[in-house]
């Protein structure tokens, strides 16, 4: 096995260290991993939240951070398409070897090696069967697909023809949605917008269909599993 070298000053330990972070992070919902097919991934969490928990470990925030909105997702990605060796050949020319007393004649070569290395570590803690699962319904999927979701709560006054004491309260829910078919070498992903208007009794209808659809779906793969 080659050397392992540090990249960005963030050495191979601390590199695992906030591998593992990452992966007990998202199984408590602390972060959330978008995927945006065909070739993007986005990790979405609480900045405050993450520098608090990088310093509890005593690792570099600024560059962990850096690590966790650049490079990983790009790793993560890359792994989901099978094209680790192309993903490192492209992060390799803007990486930098903070090994302080590494010499090599081949410096691009050894930063290559590590960053498959660490590709290779994320695939064991983070993209598990479910997580391709979940990139291979999106990406063969016939139908649009849901990327993220944003919501608001709004209170205004009502127009006249309602009375000008009532004040209208409810929420707005933007999906952002992308359709089938999608061009593969885009890099810049493409979705649409879809903003509803849903009132408090929308909201139970609507919680109410998804808690039956993900029981159904969770008692499915219970089947597959026993099988």
């Amino acid at each position: 096995m080659a050397d392992r070298v540090a990249l960005d000053n963030v050495s191979p330990d601390q590199f695992e260290q906030l591998a593992q972070l990452l992966s007990e992070s998202i199984s408590q919902r602390q972060i959330t991993m978008r995927m945006w097919v065909p070739s993007l991934v986005q990790l979405q969490f609480d900045s405050t939240w993450m520098e608090e928990a990088l310093r509890q470990r005593d690792l570099p925030v600024e560059a962990c951070l850096s690590q966790l909105r650049i490079d990983i997702p790009i790793m993560i990605a890359a792994s989901l398409l099978g094209r680790t060796d192309t993903m490192s050949r492209h992060l390799a020319s803007d990486t930098e070897l903070t090994e302080s007393d590494y010499l090599s004649d081949d410096e691009e070569e050894v930063i290559r090696l590590e960053l498959l290395a660490r590709c290779e570590l994320l695939e064991q803690e983070i993209i598990t069967d479910g997580v391709r699962n979940r990139f291979a319904v999106k990406m063969t999927s016939k139908a649009n697909t849901l990327a993220a979701a944003e919501w608001e709560v709004v209170q205004r006054h009502s127009d006249s023809t309602l009375g000008p004491t009532t004040d209208l309260k409810y929420a707005n829910l933007s999906l952002f949605v992308q359709r089938p078919n999608r061009n593969e070498i885009s890099i810049a992903p493409e979705s649409e917008t879809l903003t509803v208007t849903l009132t408090k009794e929308d909201i139970i209808d609507l919680q109410s269909s998804l808690e039956a659809a993900l029981t159904a779906l969770q008692d499915a793969e219970s089947r597959d599993f026993s099988n």
